[in-house]
Order: C-alpha cells, then sequence, then structure tokens
C-alpha cells in the first residue's frame, strides 16, 4: 500500500518521518488533504531544502531538553535556505494553554497543522542546545 508521503509533492523529503511512512487514509477524507496541502506549502513558506534524519549532538540535546519540558511528539529537523536547522514537532490534540504559554516562551511559534488537523504543529527556528546550556536538574536525563 502506498504511503502517505506519495500524496505530496514532495515524497522523498517526506518519506524519512513518521506521519510520511504511514499508510494513506482514504482519499475522501477533507483533512487528510489539508494535512497534504500544509505540508506542500511548508516546503515552500519555509524553503526547505533537506530532512535531518541523523541530529547533530547539539540538535539531539535541544530535542532531548524540550522533550523533557513539554509533551513534544512526531519531531521533524529540516535544513533551509535560511536556518542550519528548525525543528518541527506535532501533536494528536489540541494543547492547554499553559504549554502553549510555555512552547511560545521557550521560542516555538504555532503553524498549520502537518500531522493531524484535529492536533497542533509547531516550529521552532534554531533548536540547538550547547552541553554548557542543559539545565542542571535535566544534564542526567539528556547527557
Amino acid at each position: 500500500m502506498p504511503n502517505r508521503s506519495q500524496l505530496t509533492k514532495y515524497p522523498d523529503l517526506f518519506k524519512f518521518t513518521y506521519w510520511g511512512k504511514g499508510p494513506q487514509i482514504g482519499n475522501n477524507e477533507q483533512s487528510h488533504h489539508d494535512v497534504i496541502s500544509n505540508r506542500n506549502s511548508f516546503v515552500g513558506n519555509f524553503k526547505i531544502m533537506k530532512i535531518i534524519t541523523k541530529l547533530p549532538r547539539k540538535v539531539y540535546r535541544f530535542e532531548r531538553v524540550q522533550t523533557q519540558k513539554h509533551p513534544v511528539d512526531h519531531v521533524e529537523v529540516y535544513k533551509t535556505q535560511d536556518h542550519p536547522y528548525i525543528m518541527v514537532m506535532s501533536s494528536n490534540n489540541l494543547y492547554s494553554i499553559d504549554v502553549i504559554e510555555k512552547l511560545i516562551a521557550d521560542g516555538w511559534s504555532r503553524i498549520p497543522n502537518i500531522y493531524t488537523i484535529s492536533g497542533e504543529s509547531w516550529i521552532h527556528y534554531n533548536p540547538t542546545l550547547k552541553k554548557s546550556e542543559i539545565p542542571h536538574h535535566l544534564k542526567n536525563e539528556v547527557w
């Protein structure tokens, strides 16, 4: 059965993502088409050049700290024309106001949903963290 990445304009980019590896959903489902459209727009709007499948340590550290602090799920990291790395994460559900405020305080911005219409997608433009920047109480959890 074909996977979801094949429904986008960029199957070679999205075939490495959790979303892209999933089986195609019924083609008549409008929300499915909206996510595909959002993914296609995401590539153009953010000038995506490639997906990063092997995270550099400084990006890995950032992802691990964010996972400890927030309900981060379905993480994808890309190289763009404007940024060496951007990180995108999506949820299956809507976040509470408290979580949204914490995400914004940590530099995340809301983007159109690229995982599921019922959830949320967020982007971070500089997802890097030096080892010295890891919060003390998380050092054993992260590295």
